[in-house]
């Protein structure tokens, strides 16, 4: 049956366009599958600890669980709890994500529940959430599970399920329409993309200006994209007009009749084109039938107003209305208001809508709640045109779900911003189906470590077999690995031997013991020092490879030290006798997990086996091919150009970023007589664990202050309200800001979002999450006092120093990390000079 959908598609050569469709598709495939059976197994579910907030201790003589003790007590409005590790420690950002995201309805805790057999069965006791605060890593629950219970995420492996069934549709369904997909999995060879077909100059209803500079790109890009017959790409730095382009896009093909889906990895992106396109001032908004997918809690205010939930409620209440007020409905009509009263009214309505639009917009995440894709089967071509904004945070996998629904698709985004988000622990989980054998796993990463240092002495417990692989890993790397009785046992890295000899002899291991490989219940003596020393858990083979894969991924524009030697310990922890299959796989998990789509196509990811063998996603696009089809945007409309000039420089090579002069002569006024990008050199101290780098805050806190008292005589031209950005690539240290900010306002606001009077609101956030957005004024603190692989991350710093319009003051300790290299100890040496503010210096 699959080779009648290939022959449909290419008549000639449908077994090659299936061959090459399977074994384009196949480690994809796989990649989602493990990640999918992965994340159904309860013992691989995150989880976190919780403190309630707010309501005070009772005693209640039971639990619902049948449990006695303590809990809060009982509020009609829920219980706010706060999110933390077991131990108390801050989650990451990550993890909060988990939790905290809008989408999340649900937590649970897990009660195991013995079965007929004797075995024990997990049950998920689910609990709803009544409102998110991921700024302050809170939730408010309906109802709170016992004490002690970790709260967790029932196993939702839907969105991996519609990736899956995406690849498999164009591996055994493809429409006709998909062939510009296939040519994707061709050999560059066999691809032949055809030619793109001009059309007339149209008439522009947003680029109106041909003057305004980089307006000839932008329009260059729509007269590529409206005459191409399969994709179009546009990498656009920060505030190059990309939305602007997507809303004369969007426009101009409904203007032909056409249809267009249009999705982004953030609802702020997506939200932005729907409010610019349907705007009450907006000339051409009838020209747009939009319905947006995603709930209310996700979207902005405006955007709500167009959701399909909405939409399909006020448009029954209406037809309900109109066709009940008819004295004497003929047939058809009686059959329709029979049909809307009928429980399925609401699906007659939603299909009518969905069919009427001509603008279906939503999230990357939540478009997979379009009824067509929620369906699944065979995937249709019902829209003329996909656009995906921030295209550089989409993968591959993400992009074919909704590129399944579109006979042509346009890519945009900056592949110098950040990249797709990637979970660590979903990497190391395939990583370790790279390499099953755990042993062999656990023997090179004890013997890596301690040959380089970064952790204390290992006991293991071992069989025979077990002892010849940590021999083995240990001997390859030098590591001095010892049997409990050996003489000189006390000195060695690694001592292994059996669980009677290690306890016998507690004193032939280092003082310094951090890891133990045994049962749980053996080497009593060893664990009372284990537990002396910190109690870490033995470190992961998988976690320490992959955090190195997605680091090096973060610096691949960076050529220095850092990279190569990241690079030198990733090859260090395989085993010692690795083969090509081990590397390919690991190779292949990498391609899959972390580039861009757009980075993929624009540049290819990793060819791997000759160049014939090679397809667009491994070695890019070629130029020919792109040569009517790709844009970048150099010029930008948001900075003053002393802001935009070092990222120009550091991060474009000079080639975008370009100012109009007429960007300097913007209205502003705050410390005119300052450089628009000055440093203030904090000579404070990071701590992680407590609170981030106060000196910074305080300092910041200062300038904020001041700001504030300008802005209450000082209002911007035209009304609104100045906007201030305080932003940390730590999240440690973005809530010490946040908590700061919070109590200079009077301490009651929850939200990030806080006014100052009536013409200054500041805005506190992460740096990763404030991607998309800008503001008048950004205060950026690095926390950290020396270059971290995180801090030094280009894609992040050039995000960091591109969201401010008027005027981007840091504040860090310029001498440490100028010791950083790459862009960020550049941009420590070239700043402009603030005062130096040593540490508890106060004004």
């Amino acid at each position: 049956m699959a080779f009648l959908n290939f022959a449909a598609i290419e008549p000639h050569r449908a077994d090659i366009l299936m061959k090459n469709a399977f074994f384009g598709l196949k480690a994809p495939y796989e990649f989602l599958s493990g990640a999918k059976k992965r994340l159904e197994d309860p013992d691989n579910l995150p989880n976190v600890a919780w403190t309630a907030e707010e309501a005070p201790y009772e005693k209640n003589p039971q639990h619902s669980n049948g449990r006695k003790g303590k809990r809060p007590g009982k509020k009609s409005d829920g219980f706010w709890v706060r999110l933390h590790k077991s131990g108390g420690d801050e989650l990451s950002e990550a993890e909060l994500r988990l939790f905290t995201d809008p989408e999340v309805e649900r937590v649970a805790w897990i009660e195991k529940q013995q079965t007929r057999n004797g075995s024990e069965r997990p049950t998920f006791r689910e609990i709803d959430v009544l409102e998110h605060d991921p700024d302050a890593g809170r939730l408010r629950l309906a109802a709170l599970p016992p004490e002690g219970e970790p709260l967790t995420l029932r196993p939702n492996s839907y969105q991996l399920r519609k990736q899956r069934d995406a690849i498999s549709a164009l591996q055994n369904q493809p429409h006709p329409a998909h062939r510009p997909l296939l040519r994707l999995l061709q050999p560059q060879s066999l691809a032949n993309w055809p030619r793109p077909v001009p059309v007339p100059e149209p008439e522009w209803l947003v680029l109106t200006d041909p003057h305004r500079p980089g307006a000839s790109e932008q329009r260059d890009f729509v007269r590529y994209t409206l005459s191409t017959p399969d994709f179009a790409l546009m990498e656009g730095p920060p505030g190059s007009g990309k939305t602007t382009v997507i809303c004369e896009l969007i426009l101009q093909m409904a203007r032909m009749g056409k249809r267009v889906l249009l999705c982004a990895s953030t609802h702020v992106a997506v939200d932005n084109v729907l409010e610019r396109l349907m705007a009450e001032g907006s000339a051409h908004r009838d020209l747009v039938i939009p319905v947006r997918i995603g709930r209310d809690a996700s979207l902005s205010d405006e955007a709500k107003k167009w959701t399909l939930e909405r939409l399909t409620k006020q448009e029954r209440q209406r037809l309900l209305a109109y066709l009940g007020g008819i004295g004497t409905p003929d047939a058809a009509q009686q059959k329709l208001l029979d049909e809307l009263r009928a429980a399925h009214g609401d699906h007659i309505v939603e299909r009518l809508l969905l069919d009427g639009a001509n603008l279906v917009c939503g999230s990357t995440i939540g478009i997979l709640q379009h009824p067509d894709i929620k369906k699944g089967g065979q995937a249709t071509p019902v829209f003329d045109m996909l656009i995906v904004d921030e295209a550089s945070k989409t993968t591959f996998q993400e992009f074919l779900v909704p590129a399944l629904l579109a006979k042509r698709w346009v890519l945009v985004g900056d592949p110098k911003q950040l990249s797709p988000y990637v979970d660590d622990d979903g990497v190391a989980a395939a990583l370790d189906d790279c390499l099953p054998d755990e042993d062999r796993r656990n023997a090179c990463v004890d013997s890596f470590l301690a040959m380089t240092g970064k952790r204390g002495a290992a006991a293991v417990v071992a069989t025979k077999q077990q002892d010849a692989i940590w021999r083995e890993e240990s001997e390859a790397r030098g590591v001095a690995i010892r049997a409990p009785n050996d003489t000189d046992a006390a000195l060695a890295d690694i001592v292994i031997g059996t669980e009677v000899a290690l306890e016998a002899l507690p004193q032939a291991l280092r003082v310094d013991l951090e890891t133990i490989r045994a049962p749980e219940d053996a080497l009593p003596t060893l664990r009372r020092r284990h537990a002396a020393n910190g109690a870490g858990t033995p470190p992961s083979w998988a976690h320490e490879l992959a955090w190195r894969q997605v680091t090096l991924h973060s610096l691949r524009d960076e050529t220095g030290g850092k990279a190569k030697s990241l690079l030198q310990e990733s090859e260090e922890l395989l085993p010692a006798m690795a083969n090509d299959k081990l590397k390919d796989a690991i190779a292949l998990t990498r391609r899959i997990a972390l580039p861009s789509v757009l980075e993929t196509l624009r540049q290819g990811f990793e060819r791997s086996g000759d160049r014939d063998r090679g397809n667009a996603l491994t070695d890019g696009l070629p130029e020919e091919v792109l040569k009517n089809r790709h844009v970048l945007l150099s010029w930008q409309h948001r900075m003053h150009p002393e802001i935009a000039d070092f990222p120009s420089k550091a991060f474009y090579g000079g080639q975008a970023l370009h100012t109009a002069d007429t960007m300097s002569d913007r209205p502003w006024g705050w410390r005119e007589n300052e450089p628009r990008m000055t440093w203030r050199d904090v000579r404070g101290r990071f701590n992680a664990r407590e609170g981030g780098n106060r000196d910074e805050v305080d300092e910041m806190l200062r300038e904020l202050r001041a700001f504030v008292d300008w802005t209450k005589t000082n209002p911007p031209p035209g009304g609104g309200v100045w906007e201030v950005a305080l932003l940390s690539p730590y999240r440690v240290q973005e809530r010490a800001l946040r908590r700061a900010v919070q109590n200079l306002a009077g301490g009651a606001a929850r939200s990030r979002r806080i006014e100052f009077g009536p013409y200054c609101v500041a805005d506190i956030c992460t740096v990763d999450r404030f991607q998309g957005q800008e503001a008048d004024m950004v205060l950026l603190s690095f926390g950290n006092t020396h270059g971290t692989h995180f801090l030094r991350a280009p894609n992040r710093l050039n995000v960091a120093l591109t969201r401010a319009r008027h005027r981007l003051v840091i504040f860090g300790d310029r001498a440490g990390l100028k010791r950083a290299g790459g862009a960020l100890g550049s941009l420590a040496e070239a700043a402009p000079w603030g005062r130096s503010i040593a540490k508890g210096e106060k004004e």
